[in-house]
């Protein structure tokens, strides 16, 4: 009897099985397959001095483990969340991460970072540059999601597009006041013709 058992391989320890991993031997980035199979986020942290990462981690928006409060309903994440932890860092420290999106980004594209009281809007700590988002974030502080100072920086990520099926409210048909004319003139029209004799002629003089 062979038994045969699948084992999955992460030689740098940052979350991502090698086989998913285009830096499968750098702790410092790495690329996983959204949720939505969208193709991959890559993450990169290799311009901070000591910064590792861990955890990395692709998430759909609805995960149970991120609080839904604050969510935008306009919206959609058609690549999900990113999960992710950065180490090795300062405590207190204020660094640059580079996330890049596989879905192409627009002027309407917002980016969110979620933490123990739901969704934010992370624009004003966000800078961007084609399909890749750099954000700012702070250990203890602004995008870390426990603000604790202590060398860790942990928060989901994700970019959010106006929804395709608008804003999900009921709609209903209404009818201008235009509408409503041609209506009366339509049935005015039908009642007079009706009225007439078949053999009644109209003569112009």
């Amino acid at each position: 009897y062979e038994s045969s058992v699948l084992s999955l391989a992460d030689s740098d320890f940052d979350g991502v099985d090698d086989d998913d991993d285009g830096f499968p031997n750098d702790s410092t980035r790495a690329t996983v397959t959204t949720a939505s199979g969208t193709g991959k986020f890559t993450i990169d942290v290799s311009g901070v001095p000591g910064a590792i990462l861990e955890d990395v981690r692709a998430m759909a928006d609805d995960d149970p483990s991120i609080d839904q409060t604050n969510k935008p309903g306009d919206r959609e994440f058609r690549d999900g969340m990113l999960g992710f932890t950065v180490t090795g860092i300062a405590w207190g420290a204020t660094i640059e991460v580079e996330i890049t999106c596989p879905t192409a980004l627009s002027g309407d594209t917002v980016p969110y970072k979620t933490d123990d009281d739901g969704f934010a809007d992370f624009t004003s700590n966000s800078a961007v540059a084609g399909n890749t988002y750099t954000l700012t974030l702070t250990d203890g502080g602004t995008g870390d999601s426990d603000l604790t100072v202590d060398g860790y920086i942990t928060d989901p990520f994700g970019p959010a597009w106006a929804s395709s099926s608008g804003s999900g409210g009921e709609v209903t048909a209404s009818a201008t006041p235009s509408s409503f004319s041609k209506i009366i003139s339509f049935f005015s029209l039908s009642t007079v013709t009706s009225m007439r004799s078949p053999r009644e002629k109209v003569s112009l003089r």
